[in-house]
């Protein structure tokens, strides 16, 4: 099993001692470094996910917690897709974890403030005028109200039509939906929309 955009490891940990044979693979160096210090039991190794170095051996891929979608272009996204059906064995699945688009921008605050360890941390958010992207500016300032760090985020909000055309584009199959990790029914309302597609044999 490979979790993809694996971060510090915990989806990768979890699957472990479920008694999985799992491939936690990241971008981040300091993330993936981050699991190996953690251990747990998965095997972690550092990739683009446009360019995996492995081809046909996966039983099963996991895209978790809105790991897709930070590509500028709409076609590296449908690349990513493309890369994680090659690496796919025959028959095998992909479980991809994205935010329902419709319930995001429903909900959308465009302001947040916490303390954390004595930090400030304001979180703006905001859609791109195509109502395409969410943004998400972090600003965090220590006890004396200096800026300690500052960062954004952009990803990308696909619809469920979207989605399930490039996962066919990609030669995934859907064959379930559902509005969160539990299993749910996708609906409007679902805070999540999760896919879980198979390779076309």
């Amino acid at each position: 099993m490979l979790d993809l955009a694996c971060g510090a490891g915990r989806h990768a940990r979890a699957l472990a001692a479920l008694g999985a044979r799992v491939i936690g693979v990241d971008l981040s160096e300091e993330l993936v470094a981050e699991a190996f210090l953690r251990g747990g039991g998965p095997v972690l190794a550092r990739a683009d996910m446009r360019a995996l170095p492995f081809s046909g051996v996966f039983e099963a891929v996991c895209l978790f917690f809105t790991s897709f979608g930070y590509f500028p272009e709409s076609a590296e996204d449908a690349g990513v897709l493309a890369e994680t059906a090659r690496v796919l064995r025959s028959d095998g699945a992909l479980l991809l974890d994205l935010p329902n688009r419709a319930r995001v921008i429903a909900d959308l605050v465009p302001e947040s403030v916490d303390v954390r360890d004595g930090r400030r941390v304001t979180q703006s958010r905001r859609m791109t005028p195509d109502d395409r992207r969410i943004e998400k500016r972090v600003r965090v300032l220590d006890a004396g109200d200096r800026l300690a760090a500052e960062w954004t985020e952009s990803v990308r909000l696909y619809a469920p039509e979207e989605i399930e055309a490039m996962l066919g584009t990609a030669g995934l199959l859907v064959e379930a939906r559902c509005g969160d990790l539990r299993g749910s029914p996708f609906g409007a309302e679902s805070p999540r929309f999760v896919t879980v597609s198979r390779k076309a044999r």
